[in-house]
């Protein structure tokens, strides 16, 4: 007769006590866990600055009698799930940027603009030789006095082997930009301190022409650099030799603001309006960075010690404006990235790249918070990672391309394909030709927008103020927009979707898995709780998910152990020797 019947025990009635200790044990063992996360949950609020009044009013492990709100169930889910994700990605693997796959290529040749001659050799490392926006780029040829050709990149294709329509002027030109409001205004300077305001007609140029919209004496001597402001309309900024920056107001062509330059300056590489646009950085020759505050004295509020000069730099904002990184080199000619903190100006990272001759192009994506990097005669794009914590800057991948490069101008984020996860767009100068290139993501559910990815952007391409209102004083954040198109789904809308679905599901099994439970003799409260304590605010969808996840106990389990059923050794035979 086998021990449980001389014993008097069932086995049936064994094993449904094993299975309830094993379910009760599994059970408390996953609430427990559920209660530490939402611990660190509150942790990360209360670092985010949160306060332990609001958290006391979102948590859900409060007093029975106390209520939440949907808006604070909804908080709490929100960091729950931040938590969950920024724990998993950054304590397991380290920090890991959502970019760190990204591909750079070019399209098609189809829409490659072919058969491009005589770039400029005389435009000077300060100045990039391609200027685009989302319809048309201008590159600088060489020829009579300064000639700048304008191509239309909805019309791609060979050109024909005779004259380009160009820009003609009357002396080299040395910098010129596009207006960011207006994609048919482009100003240009030349060396004689002149500069030239044109105006594209609809469909491009036909024919070459030498007569601008306007004209005006800017500097004395030969411009730097021109810069237009990122939010304010007909407001625009230049450097010249003659010692001396000015900010001028287009609509009627005067000096608003003059500021000059120390002479231990020398001369300036690099200028950058920040974000908001209440201020602009410089890198000169005399290896110094220097932020100016244009509208307010005293107007130069720091310096710090940038790259070392004699070979160019420049200069840019990033992280919306909490930081600044200057590109230049060092005493043994090895280009060099620095990076500042825009609150104390102090330098918080510095990385050696190579050694070369030609100046590195900085250019921000504020959305992806990546930064690509290159230069005139280079074949590599070069990317970086920016974050606001050590080490500030993490290298992605570098793309080469086939051959080196004149230029590469990045467009605005209307020009994205977000079909395609298309993040950046740009055009590259070569000796020959002009080459659209696509930044993407590889994604497994493309046909979906990937929300993720992309954030409301600025809408940087349309202006916040004019020139009246922000020579006065005021300022104005730009707006946001979405970039999904209205026939895409997004990953977040879909996501949603099979949570409601899920829930749908569960909502059915939950009340009688609850029963179940109890009738086994196992209390569980909400999700947040633990076996034996009583929570008006149970959650029967967390219910049935907890037990989805641990244990069916509507199933007739087999608890037994695989050693229960064998033999085992006399006990004499442990004598034997």
């Amino acid at each position: 007769m086998s021990g449980n019947a001389a014993n008097g025990t069932p086995q049936s009635s064994r094993g449904r006590s094993r299975r309830q200790t094993v379910a009760e044990t599994f059970l408390a063992q996953m609430l427990e866990r559920e209660r530490r996360q939402e611990a660190e949950v509150h942790t990360e609020i209360e670092r985010a600055g949160e306060g332990p009044s609001s958290m006391a009013s979102a948590s859900p492990c409060n007093s029975p009698h106390t209520e939440q709100t949907p808006s604070d169930r909804v908080k709490v889910e929100e960091a729950r799930a931040l938590n969950l994700s920024t724990h998993r990605v950054d304590t397991v693997f380290g920090k890991v940027s959502k970019f760190r796959n990204f591909k750079a290529s070019p399209l098609h040749q189809s829409f490659h603009i072919e058969n491009l001659r005589n770039i400029s050799s005389t435009c000077p490392s300060e100045s990039v030789l391609i200027q685009a926006n989302s319809e048309r780029a201008a590159v600088p040829l060489d020829g009579n006095g300064g000639r700048v050709a304008v191509f239309e990149l909805s019309k791609p294709g060979k050109l024909p082997d005779g004259v380009v329509p160009c820009l003609i002027h009357s002396n080299n030109v040395l910098d010129f930009a596009w207006d960011p409001f207006d994609n048919y205004r482009l100003v240009v300077a030349c060396d004689d301190g002149w500069l030239h305001v044109w105006k594209i007609p609809p469909g491009g140029l036909t024919e070459s022409t030498s007569e601008p919209a306007h004209s005006f004496v800017a500097h004395m001597d030969r411009i730097s650099f021109i810069n237009f402001h990122p939010l304010a309309q007909g407001v625009l900024a230049t450097g010249s030799a003659d010692m001396c920056m000015r900010i001028w107001d287009l609509s009627n062509r005067v000096t608003k603001i003059f500021i000059p330059i120390e002479e231990e300056q020398i001369q300036l590489f690099g200028f950058a309006w920040s974000p908001c646009g209440t201020k602009f950085a410089t890198v000169s020759k005399d290896g110094i960075l220097r932020v100016y505050r244009p509208r307010v004295e005293p107007i130069l509020i720091a310096e710090a010690l940038g790259p070392n000069g004699f070979r160019g730099g420049r200069v840019i904002w990033v992280l919306n404006g909490r930081y600044i990184i200057a590109v230049g080199f060092n005493r043994t000619c090895e280009r060099q990235i620095h990076m500042y903190n825009a609150s104390n100006y102090e330098k918080v990272s510095t990385i050696g790249m190579d050694v070369s001759p030609s100046v590195l192009i900085p250019y921000y994506d504020e959305d992806s918070s990546v930064l690509f990097l290159t230069g005139r005669g280079d074949t590599t794009i070069f990317s970086y990672d920016v974050i606001d914590d050590t080490p500030y800057l993490r290298q992605l991948p570098s793309h080469r391309c086939s051959g080196v490069h004149r230029g590469f101008a990045f467009l605005m984020k209307n020009a994205c394909d977000v079909r395609k996860v298309e993040f950046a767009r740009a055009l590259r100068l070569t000796e020959t030709s002009i080459e659209p290139w696509a930044f993407t993501v590889p994604r497994v559910k493309d046909e979906y927008f990937q929300d993720d990815l992309f954030p409301q952007t600025k809408k940087l391409w349309c202006h916040t103020v004019i020139a009246v209102e922000w020579f006065l004083g005021t300022n104005r954040k730009p707006k946001r927009v979405c970039l999904q198109p209205p026939d895409m789904i997004s990953l977040a809308a879909l996501s949603h979707a099979n949570s409601h679905a899920e829930r749908q599901a569960g909502q059915s099994g939950a009340s009688t898995a609850a029963e179940n439970l109890v009738d086994n003799g196992v209390r569980v409260t909400g999700g947040l709780g633990i076996a034996g304590e009583s929570n008006p605010n149970t959650n029967t969808v967390q219910l049935a998910n907890a037990i989805k996840r641990m244990v069916d106990l509507n199933t007739d389990l087999n608890m037994q152990l695989e050693q229960d059923t064998m033999e085992g050794v006399d006990e004499e035979e442990w004598n034997e020797v």
